[in-house]
């Protein structure tokens, strides 16, 4: 195992086997591999590709789900404490609209309807009326959230989409929030 790791890097270990098998491997570990392990995983000896990838793919989307929900908590906190965070779709756009957001979260699946000004491309909650910036004409934005998180990232910002328990908690705040750069 430390040949293959010298020979194919790699961040993150993940043992599988029977519990006595996992059990006696992770203890000869050396620390270096040892500080990779994320998770030792029960399989039967003989198990089939499918149901080690299918293993595999549990304890990633597991790991997702964690990152997701420490990420969330972080701007929840932020917002909590009346930091450099917003929440709610109008104030999130706002700040979008300032070049502000950093990192953007939104529950995954979350549909919007929002406008974008004819005049200076700002974006507005609402899909059609006067521009909030420049006094111009608003109308309906397709696929805002694709929109909005594609302007945040050619800003240099970056967009996390969430699922399962952090989209839960970010859903009181409607389902979007952004932590921001100053």
């Amino acid at each position: 195992l430390h040949d293959l790791s010298l020979r194919a890097p790699f961040d993150r270990l993940i043992v599988a086997g029977t519990p006595k098998t996992t059990g006696q491997l992770v203890r000869l570990l050396p620390k270096r591999l040892g500080g990779k392990l994320v998770e030792t995983v029960g399989m039967r000896v003989g198990a089939s590709q499918k149901e080690v990838l299918n293993k595999i793919l549990a304890v990633q989307r597991k790991m997702e789900r964690e990152q997701e929900s420490r990420l969330v908590e972080g701007v929840l906190a932020e917002l909590r404490d009346g930091g450099k965070a917003v929440a709610q779709f109008a104030s999130v756009l706002d700040a979008v609209n300032q070049g502000r957001v950093w990192k953007l979260f939104y529950a995954k699946g979350l549909v919007k309807e929002a406008g974008e000004c004819s005049d200076c491309g700002a974006y507005s909650p609402h899909a059609v009326g006067p521009c909030v910036y420049c006094d111009g004409d608003v109308r309906p934005l397709g696929q805002c959230i694709d929109r909005i998180s594609q302007s945040v990232m050619e800003m240099g910002g970056q967009v996390e989409v969430v699922d399962g328990p952090a989209a839960e908690a970010i859903n009181p705040h409607g389902s979007i929030a952004a932590l921001l750069r100053y």
